[in-house]
């Protein structure tokens, strides 16, 4: 979940087992939201970078991702979901 509070954007992302961590260094940079996130999952440490652009409700991109010290790249899509009032 992505907010904005004043000119900064705040963001909150659910990983594994539902579990809800911050995410960090959010910004739009030429049409792209990227963002990070880490945390420990059963032990294991992660770290990924997002870049994502946005198409209507929908964002593409990759995620650059560190999981115990193994490197590497994948794409992810994402929509978005309708906030509760």
């Amino acid at each position: 979940m992505i907010t904005k509070s004043s000119d900064k954007l705040l963001g909150k992302y659910t990983v594994a087992e539902g579990t809800v961590v911050d995410a960090t260094n959010l910004r739009i940079r030429e049409n792209y939201l990227e963002f990070h996130m880490e945390t420990t999952i059963q032990g294991r440490v992660i770290k990924a970078d997002y870049s994502g652009r946005p198409y209507g409700n929908l964002i593409k991109g990759k995620i650059q991702y560190d999981l115990d010290g193994n490197e590497g790249e994948i794409e992810f899509s994402a929509k978005r979901q309708a906030t509760e009032k």
